[in-house]
């Protein structure tokens, strides 16, 4: 219940920071700059409508095991109800993604080229070899909590960039 609340109330967060998307990329013009902040805005929101999907997996699960039958099936719906959520959400994150990793190797954005590493999508991308390197409880944790943590990583940088006035 309470990743399901907080995803919803994070994601209001998320959206509203999703203008440092607009701002860094408005030198690549207005019309790139909306459609990416439209497109990013697109996926922040998702991230809260992903957390209540996801917990319908939970739910579903809990209520087949109270009543005696097994949890896993009763996860299923909400699993296929989560997957499909997933899938939709794919579709603004490739065209936002695409967008970021173009303008910032273009050179059109306020960011430098070496931002790119810290892009959402190239942070996600390093998920499985990250996670690979970790044991035990810390494994579980970095691996439930990934995607925040590429948010946090890129938002801080960004927050750097654009208002710590540090030009790197």
């Amino acid at each position: 219940m309470n990743a399901g609340t907080l995803g919803m109330i994070g994601c209001w967060f998320y959206t509203l920071a999703a203008l440092h998307v607009y701002i860094a990329f408005r030198p690549a013009g207005e019309p790139f700059a909306s459609i990416l902040f439209l497109a990013f805005a697109a996926v922040m929101i998702s991230y809260g409508i992903g957390h209540a999907g996801y917990f319908a997996i939970a739910a579903g699960a809990k209520a087949a095991a109270s009543l005696g039958a097994d949890a896993e099936a009763g996860g299923k719906l909400g699993n296929a109800f989560f997957q499909r959520l997933t899938f939709i959400i794919y579709i603004p994150t490739a065209i936002a993604s695409l967008m970021m990793l173009y303008a910032v190797l273009a050179g059109r954005s306020m960011y430098s080229r070496w931002m790119v590493i810290f892009l959402p999508i190239v942070i996600y991308l390093l998920k499985v070899p990250v996670t690979r390197i970790l044991r035990g409880r810390v494994k579980e944790l970095v691996n439930d909590s990934y995607d925040n943590i590429a948010l946090f990583v890129f938002y801080a940088l960004s927050t750097i960039l654009l208002w710590g006035g540090v030009v790197l």
